[in-house]
């Protein structure tokens, strides 16, 4: 989910893009909400890790 929030950053004024974004149906809330916070930035560090910083 991080991954795909960081990729469409760098193409936010498409739809799709706008849509990973927003996260209308809440997935990020819902996914972040059953981890614990050492999971959320085990999560955050490996993504950053793959892409180049994130957050």
């Amino acid at each position: 989910m991080l991954l795909a929030e960081n990729t469409a950053r760098r193409c936010s004024r498409k739809p799709l893009c706008q849509w990973v974004l927003k996260d209308p149906p809440d997935h990020r809330a819902k996914l972040m909400g059953r981890m614990g916070r050492s999971e959320i930035e085990e999560s955050k560090r490996r993504a950053g890790f793959v892409t180049g910083s994130i957050y």
